[in-house]
């Protein structure tokens, strides 16, 4: 994980870290792989220097009542469903099995997510529920966000990292 957060920090994302904290109930109940789960323990806040894109830490996913983060379903999502019911229980059935690791308020919303097989996926407004992959792991997306900031290109660099042009 010090080599994602290097990575970001040199290209000016303001992180926030913390001294390792246990892993917030809403994601350790996913059960996420233990890598994600270490950068969650570990990363408090994580933004783009325009404050438009964040990975989402520990402090994301703690709510009061212990509920953990449902912004997409509730906020985005749902609203959009409402009065079809087939479609409310299709998007509650996607967000219990999708869990926002990253989320891009830069033009279109979009998400990166883990799903429930460990895959990196993303999707965006308004056909959140309609995502494409990243990552066969999170693995291989955290390597894949440190090539693409090595060569400054690539669709996680300009969509999500690199500077706002």
């Amino acid at each position: 994980m010090n080599s994602l957060l290097a990575c970001l920090s040199a290209h000016g994302w303001q992180i926030e870290t913390q001294v390792p904290a246990a892993t917030p109930a809403a994601v350790a109940a996913r059960g996420v792989p233990s890598q994600y789960q270490e950068f969650v323990a570990m990363v408090r806040s994580c933004a783009s220097p325009d404050g438009a894109v964040w990975f989402n830490g520990g402090d994301d996913f703690a709510k009061a009542d212990g509920s953990g983060w449902d912004f997409l379903e509730q906020q985005v999502s749902l609203p959009s469903a409402e009065g079809d019911t087939a479609w409310t229980e299709s998007v509650i059935r996607f967000w219990q099995a999708h869990l926002p690791i990253a989320l891009n308020a830069r033009g279109d919303y979009s998400y990166i997510a883990l799903n429930s097989s460990g895959r990196v996926v993303t999707g965006w407004a308004p056909e959140l529920e309609e995502p494409t992959e990243l990552a066969e792991s999170f693995d291989a997306f955290v390597q894949r966000v440190l090539d693409e900031c090595e060569r400054r290109e690539g669709e996680l660099w300009e969509l999500w990292i690199g500077p706002v042009e």
